[in-house]
């Protein structure tokens, strides 16, 4: 397993990364890149980190139960270090910046979808008065 004790996926060394992936490639004969299948370990050891967060960091308990209640099959110090970095004001900084990001990013597609939404109706407000004018035009004729 992947230590968790790591701000990102992107600090965790290489050295770690490559020998999760030898231990895929030894078991597993899949016909995709090394970095396709890193960026998957990178998704899922996020996903399971997040998890983790979930199911043992977020109860209301103290900091010093947190501590002691280790997940199974994941070593102390892993723990410890994950704990303490979370309960930080660094951990809090990056949850903030995490939560902005993702405000952000829904603000950015709101406002492409009204765009695109206001750029249809108008399309079609068009085509429809370009259809009265040519009918009107037969009309006259």
């Amino acid at each position: 397993m992947l230590p968790i004790n790591y701000e990102s996926w992107h600090h965790m060394p290489d050295s770690n990364k490559n020998q999760a992936l030898a231990n895929i490639k030894e078991r597993f004969a899949l016909e995709v890149s090394d970095d396709y299948i890193k960026k998957a370990l990178g998704k899922r050891w996020r996903d399971n980190k997040s998890t983790l967060k979930k199911q043992y960091f977020k109860k209301d308990i103290s900091l010093e139960e947190k501590l002691r209640n280790v997940p199974p099959g994941m070593l102390r110090y892993q723990w410890e270090d994950a704990v303490r970095c979370w309960n930080s004001k660094k951990g809090e900084v990056l949850r903030i910046s995490k939560l902005l990001y993702m405000v952000f990013t829904l603000y950015v597609i709101i406002i492409l979808l009204c765009r695109t939404v206001s750029e249809l109706e108008q399309a079609a407000g068009k085509n429809k008065n370009s259809r009265t004018r040519q009918g009107r035009e037969v009309l006259l004729l």
